[in-house]
């Protein structure tokens, strides 16, 4: 009874590490890798943006502002359908339907959540609800730069790390 509980025991973990082991993504399938961090340098409707930014498959993505001067600090978080406004300790919430489509934020959250539905080349054009962007990336399907040219938005990242698997 035993040897026999021994040989399921066996069979089973033998089929687990099989799965486990053959849903493991392909790192040469060309998929933009939307899991990451990165600083940024943009320009939209004339003014120029820096900052940081973090974003993950879950849906998750937070852009902190460092200038212009008079919107430094501030923090832009989605999470879900929820946006989240922070800055100097006062924070406020909303559904993220709330900020305009084509806001800033509004655009690069939605190459971001559009990005992981793209593969082949580097260079991809993505469909936004305000208009079509355009998204390049580099060799490991990390974002390098993004454009929407109707409504002058520019950004390019720079220090980018993949923070997933």
């Amino acid at each position: 009874m035993a040897a026999r509980i021994l040989k399921l025991l066996c069979v089973f973990f033998s089929v687990l590490t099989v799965l486990l082991c053959g849903c493991e993504h392909d790192k040469n399938s060309n998929a933009v890798n939307t899991d990451f961090s990165a600083d940024f340098k943009a320009r939209y409707r004339g003014t120029e943006l820096s900052g940081s930014l973090i974003n993950t498959r879950q849906g998750y993505c937070a852009i902190d502002l460092s200038s212009p001067e008079t919107l430094n600090g501030l923090s832009v978080s989605y999470s879900g359908n929820e946006l989240a406004l922070s800055r100097s300790g006062v924070k406020a919430t909303a559904d993220e339907d709330y900020l305009p489509n084509d806001s800033f934020c509004s655009i690069l959250h939605g190459i971001l959540k559009a990005a992981p539905n793209s593969k082949g080349s580097s260079e991809i054009t993505l469909e936004l609800p305000c208009s079509d962007a355009n998204l390049t990336v580099d060799a490991d399907g990390l974002p390098k730069e993004a454009s929407v040219q109707s409504l002058d938005f520019f950004i390019i990242f720079s220090n980018t790390k993949a923070t997933g698997k």
